[in-house]
């Protein structure tokens, strides 16, 4: 399986190129279009507060429940456990208590306990108490989520909506959850909801332009998309969400200006994925050609020529990939380069060669199953049957569940 990479530069400057597979992409997303649990408000439990019109106070937290808000905080999941299944023994009504407890069992996927910890929260929390109400029923939904009931977590989020029909958020969750359902006109009223809400942020758009792309409504998305742009010109997903629309139109150039646009600024996944898997020609000889550009550009970063390198590889065009893997091995050091080197050669037919490189990647990550088992198929095309036998016993060892060596 071709591998992409992601290049991370930590504080110290010095980066690091790492290979993730591409299945897990998921390029029709973008962040932050999450459904991810955060917790519930906490300092506002803790005193007396005016939280709605109608000067409702919440109730001060019990000795309990705040030790176990406060484990929650530092992640002592165990602790807040015990210190939330204590107050629910003396105080079995705590609603409040509930809903914590519901979150503790969301994140560790005991749905059926968190369903039943929402449901608690719910019957006993203050029905004044509109925050809390309103994560109550967005954890729920999250829980039928999980267990594949959209209609009935779609209904909870818009509980959430009607609770705080002035909260963006929820209104990003819904029109992602109308976007996956295929629904894209609820959708885009969700979307053009949070633009009203908060017309300086990007997700709104976003939506926007990301549903019309599904709709192949390019010119549409590529409206959106510019708007982006214009609000928050380094964020690269505005600029890989375009190219997608670029391509749509067959306007090879524009798509590969934001494809590179989107790399230098920070590695978009989208615009790996649309470079190295969507890109058709003539689109690929223009984007390899500006790639040589950055190249030149930045001669001591090894992103270009990866990237051009992988693009070589997908056009079976092997000794052009290879000089080009070599080039990214020579700026930084990495197992992956060496690695695909030794693919484009024993696609080339040099085995010799191929067992060469994959021996340079495996002395920089002995662990890589996928190195090894290359190296063992490569051991056996030369003949080498009892090394080969060796070598997958090796594989069985780090991983036994890779069944292929049993064959």
């Amino acid at each position: 399986m071709l591998m992409l990479f992601i290049s991370i530069v930590p504080q110290s400057g010095k980066s690091q190129i790492i290979s993730v597979p591409q299945v897990p992409f998921t390029p029709a997303t973008f962040t932050p279009s999450t459904f991810t649990p955060t917790a519930p408000p906490t300092t506002i439990l803790m005193v007396n507060q005016s939280i709605d019109a109608q000067n409702f106070k919440r109730p001060e937290a019990s000795y309990n429940l705040q030790r176990a808000i406060e484990a929650m905080q530092d992640e002592r999941t165990g602790e807040a456990l015990e210190f939330l299944n204590k107050e629910l023994e003396e105080n079995p009504k705590n609603g409040y208590a509930h809903m914590w407890m519901s979150l503790i069992q969301y994140r560790g996927k005991d749905y059926g306990q968190a369903l039943t910890a929402t449901n608690a929260a719910l019957k006993y929390l203050p029905k004044k108490d509109v925050e809390y109400l309103a994560y109550a029923y967005g954890t729920r939904g999250k829980v039928y989520l999980a267990l594949e009931d959209t209609i009935k977590g779609l209904a909870d989020l818009s509980e959430v909506i009607r609770l705080q029909p002035k909260e963006a958020d929820s209104y990003e969750k819904r029109g992602q959850l109308y976007y996956e359902m295929g629904e894209y006109g609820l959708s885009d009223a969700d979307y053009h909801k949070m633009t009203e809400l908060e017309p300086g942020e990007t997700m709104g758009y976003m939506g926007l332009g990301r549903n019309a792309n599904a709709q192949e409504r390019w010119d549409e998305a590529i409206q959106q998309f510019s708007y982006v742009t214009r609000l928050a010109s380094d964020y690269s997903q505005s600029y890989a969400f375009r190219a997608e629309a670029y391509m749509g139109q067959k306007m090879w150039n524009e798509a590969s200006n934001d494809i590179i646009k989107a790399l230098e600024l920070d590695m978009d996944r989208k615009a790996m994925y649309l470079a190295l898997e969507e890109m058709e020609e003539p689109g690929t000889g223009i984007l390899l050609a500006k790639m040589k550009v950055q190249a030149s550009k930045s001669p001591n970063e090894a992103l270009w020529p990866l990237m051009i390198a992988q693009l070589y590889e997908n056009k079976e065009e092997y000794e052009s990939a290879i000089k080009y893997y070599r080039t990214a091995s020579e700026i930084e050091a990495n197992d992956f380069s060496l690695y695909r080197m030794a693919v484009c050669y024993s696609r080339t037919g040099d085995d010799g060669m191929a067992e060469r490189y994959v021996n340079q990647a495996i002395a920089m990550d002995s662990t890589d199953v996928n190195y090894l088992w290359f190296r063992a198929s490569i051991i056996y095309s030369r003949g080498r049957v009892e090394d080969a036998i060796e070598e997958y016993s090796r594989i069985l060892s780090l991983d036994p569940r890779v069944g292929r060596c049993l064959s």
